[in-house]
């Protein structure tokens, strides 16, 4: 009985690796072109502009729904949302790094 179960779970391992293989063969890995780069530096503009822009949003829902408890200046909510963009901006760029390393196979 032990044997018949290592060996069913033995040909559904080895039935799985060929299912990823049949499906890497399909859609082979291609290599990164300077467009991809360009849109990738212009989504990177784009995302942390946005980034900043949500936060500092949010920043001035938040001191006008707390106007009599929380008072948070424009400098602070500026700092703030700043200090958010570039937290993106690093994430961005470190997934994006990593995006392109394996696409060059290191």
């Amino acid at each position: 009985m032990e044997k018949d179960l290592s060996k069913m779970y033995k040909d559904k391992k080895q039935e799985s690796v060929n299912k990823l293989k049949d499906i890497s063969a399909e859609y082979p890995q291609k290599a990164f072109t300077a467009q991809d780069v360009v849109m990738d530096v212009i989504m990177l503009f784009v995302t942390t502009a946005l980034a900043f822009g949500w936060m500092l949003i949010m920043l001035l829902i938040f001191s006008f729904v707390t106007l009599s408890y929380v008072h948070i200046e424009i400098g602070t909510m500026l700092i703030i949302s700043t200090v958010f963009a570039a937290v993106i901006l690093v994430v961005y760029i470190v997934k994006k790094g990593l995006k392109y390393r394996k696409l060059m196979g290191r």
